[in-house]
């Protein structure tokens, strides 16, 4: 006698998982598509993703969104219709694009995103050297063939809204008692001009779509202030390369350039590779700060004077996270509104 074995029913989905898995396909095919992380972008598209249901497969086929062995529900999931039949008052769509800017923008969420310690790792480097926050993001906006698509500078204001940038006063504070010690030792009074220069000069961020291209300004800048090493903390591999040869485009030497490779969050577990022939340091995170403490001790052991080039997503703040916590942010505020199920 043999049992007849019961047939699983597949478990549904929560209209809430499935509205964060969209959004996320969404905003990757966008980035994918136009060469940026944009916010006008996605949000259309999530727009008539929700408000447009019938024309679903014209979306899908507009931004290229093709059958993933990695994510074999994500077809499935867009043909989904999250409307609420017979709803509220629907949004315009420059409204709803609003919506989803503050929500990406959220200052909690982009706070709760940073690495634990990011802002003690900051400082570690800040101590030794200028540093540069240099990110890529949605900025000014992209030309796509014929269509121009407007830009949120939704980089510079979620950096701004972490609130990162506070450690530049906590730093500025030990430097300028340190001047205050050596002025008085030599019988001098103290030059607040050049202390407020030092604090500017000591910390600043940097966003744009490419921010590769931000690299020759910073690096005629740092040389303008007497940098002798030029280092670069970056999560992604290709990113360290590009720069390198960038910076290569400018004629700075190769021994001036310290790249180093941040293999935490989706890299924690690659596997170093060469750049050029050799390895970059690396460090396993952020947050080890014992780790990161001997990297500068080493870079800075030759008395080369060093500035620090860090990459913000991915390396101050925990990418898969802060996505997370924005795609929830935007379902939130869909579902209070009466937008969808």
């Amino acid at each position: 006698m043999t049992l007849e074995k019961k047939e699983e029913t597949p478990i549904e989905e929560s209209i809430e998982i499935i509205f964060h898995n969209n959004l996320q396909a969404l905003r990757f095919a966008v980035t994918r598509k136009y060469g940026s992380a944009n916010v006008y972008a996605s949000g259309e598209a999530l727009y008539w993703l929700i408000f447009d249901h019938g024309n679903v497969e014209a979306l899908i086929t507009e931004l290229n969104i093709t059958y993933d062995e990695k994510f074999p529900k994500k077809l499935d999931r867009l043909r989904k219709n999250l409307l609420v039949p017979n709803g509220v008052k629907l949004p315009s769509k420059e409204d709803f694009i609003k919506m989803v800017l503050k929500a990406f923008t959220d200052g909690e969420d982009v706070r709760a995103s940073l690495y634990p310690q990011a802002r003690e790792a900051l400082e570690t480097i800040m101590l030794q050297g200028p540093v540069r926050i240099w990110t890529a993001g949605d900025m000014e906006g992209v030309t796509w063939e014929e269509l121009t698509i407007p830009g949120s500078k939704e980089q510079l204001t979620k950096v701004g809204k972490s609130r990162i940038s506070t450690v530049r006063n906590k730093v500025a504070k030990v430097l300028q008692s340190d001047s205050r010690v050596t002025d008085l030792e030599k019988g001098g009074k103290i030059d607040r001009t050049k202390y407020r220069q030092d604090r500017t000069h000591l910390f600043s961020i940097r966003a744009a779509e490419n921010k590769i291209n931000l690299l020759p300004e910073i690096a005629r800048e740092f040389s303008e202030m007497g940098v002798e090493k030029l280092a670069i903390i970056e999560d992604r591999l290709e990113n360290l390369e590009k720069a390198r040869a960038k910076l290569k485009e400018t004629g700075l030497p190769e021994e001036s350039l310290n790249l180093v490779w941040v293999r935490q969050g989706i890299y924690k577990d690659s596997i170093p590779k060469y750049l050029n022939g050799q390895v970059p340091s690396d460090i396993h995170s952020v947050s080890n700060l014992s780790e990161l403490k001997q990297y500068v001790t080493t870079v800075t052991e030759r008395n080369e004077k060093p500035g620090f080039v860090v990459d913000f997503d991915g390396v101050l703040s925990d990418d898969e996270k802060r996505q997370e916590l924005q795609n929830g942010a935007v379902y939130a505020a869909c579902q209070e509104r009466g937008w969808v199920l």
